[in-house]
């Protein structure tokens, strides 16, 4: 394996270990910022591998598909109440008015079939099952204690599409090596732009104990380019996190101090990056396959460069528009190109011109956005404007039928012109 010359002089030697023997319209000037942060609301498969092909999971991914119970009760726990039910305890619901939470609705018109809960239990809502963190039973059944470890949830206005088990209770595996966090989030004025941003583990890593593998990272070079960088680690790769999130450091520091990089440039030190972070660790580089995009922006243009299935949207009067190319009869969760695989694949470049806001998403929500009009509809609602640190955790709080994966987005939002810091008097 070559040696290669790092951003100060350096020279760097990737460990070498042989491979397993598995083969847009702006606010008045005399507002206060350019762009007032809307405040929150009422508050997966895994990911494949190389020429893999989608692992069977205990959901249907469309909800006119009769989809089959989880294995045992407690990899998912008891049920709870739907997003959109009255807590137990609480007094009765107001009217229903702006921002409360939503009830239930299907991508497809008519009802969808029954789906069985844990452990044999009906599904949550049904007149079978007993109130949320009630002990009683329907008459003549055993009466079940209630979990005194089932974990609250605030409600939420996110939507629920189609029909959902409860969510499972979250696990560690034992010995989980490079562990990173369920939940990451931002939302932050930068140069001339605004960027939030979120990281949500999968429910599918939730019931196997496994971390998110997600990542991403942003900053502003000296020269006001916004530098993106996002990446989706690979399933069936053990510490597939650890590439991701080095691929997203290696891109963004190689943006600062390089201003005449392109995105394709970044992507190949990235990936470079990522391998000799392997060797640092002791990994071999097939052990943190990962695929990811990078975004160069500068004012309302932009370049992006991916490999593998990371997608990138446009968002404009409240419509997507996707930017990279996807086969309509490509196969979900099918990747032929990875990294840091050796050679470098060729990378798919897009570049942009006069864009107001775009969107970089790992497979995990782009899926839901391509087939759920109704995820589509509420992330269009949410990300119109930028939002605090809150709205962006809560857009991702959807719950959808057959969506297991991590989910992952960086909205990018074009200023008119840049927004500086509060005073200490004014924030005060």
């Amino acid at each position: 394996m070559s040696r290669f010359r790092d951003l100060r002089g350096h020279w760097a030697d990737p460990a070498e270990h042989p491979p397993p023997d598995d083969a847009e319209h702006p606010p008045p000037d005399d507002a206060e910022h350019d762009w007032p942060l809307h405040p929150g609301g009422a508050a997966p498969a895994r990911s494949r591998g190389a020429g893999e092909a989608p692992e069977a999971l205990d959901h249907a991914a469309a909800p006119d598909t009769p989809a089959a119970p989880r294995a045992t009760a407690d990899a998912a726990g008891p049920p709870s109440a739907a997003p959109w039910e009255q807590p137990a305890g609480l007094p009765p619901a107001a009217t229903a008015g702006p921002g409360a939470p939503r009830p239930p609705e299907a991508d497809n018109p008519g009802p969808a079939p029954d789906e069985p809960a844990p452990g044999g239990l009906a599904p949550a809502g049904s007149a079978e099952a007993p109130p949320a963190g009630s002990a009683e039973a329907p008459a003549g059944e055993p009466t079940r204690p209630a979990d005194p470890w089932r974990l609250h949830s605030p409600p939420t206005a996110a939507p629920t599409v189609g029909k959902v088990l409860p969510a499972p209770r979250p696990v560690l595996a034992p010995a989980t090596a490079f562990r990173r966090s369920m939940l990451s989030l931002d939302s932050v004025f930068v140069g001339g732009f605004h960027v939030a941003a979120g990281s949500l583990v999968g429910t599918a890593h939730l019931v196997s104990g496994s971390p998110c593998q997600d990542a991403y990272d942003f900053a502003v070079s000296p020269g006001g380019r916004l530098i993106v960088a996002i990446a989706d680690g690979l399933g069936s790769r053990p510490h597939s996190q650890v590439g991701a999130r080095s691929f997203c450091e290696g891109a963004v520091q190689a943006g600062l101090a390089r201003e005449e990089l392109t995105a394709a440039d970044l992507l190949a030190y990235a990936a470079r990056y990522a391998e000799s972070q392997a060797g640092a660790h002791r990994l071999a580089p097939r052990e943190i396959g990962f695929v990811g995009a990078v975004a160069v922006f500068a004012g309302s243009r932009g370049e992006i460069a991916r490999v593998g299935d990371v997608s990138a949207f446009a968002l404009a009067d409240g419509e997507f528009h996707e930017l990279l190319t996807n086969a309509p009869d490509e196969h979900v969760n099918i990747v032929t190109d990875a990294l840091p695989e050796q050679p470098l694949p060729a990378p798919e470049v897009r570049r942009l011109e006069a864009v107001r806001r775009v969107v970089l998403c790992t497979d995990g929500l782009a899926t839901d956005l391509r087939n759920s009009p109704g995820v589509r509809s509420w992330l269009a609602e949410s990300w119109e404007a930028p939002g605090d640190v809150h709205a962006m955790g809560e857009a991702l709080r959807f719950r959808r039928r057959g969506s297991h994966d991590d989910r992952t987005a960086v909205v990018i939002s074009v200023l008119e012109r840049p927004v500086v810091a509060d005073s200490p008097a004014t924030s005060a």
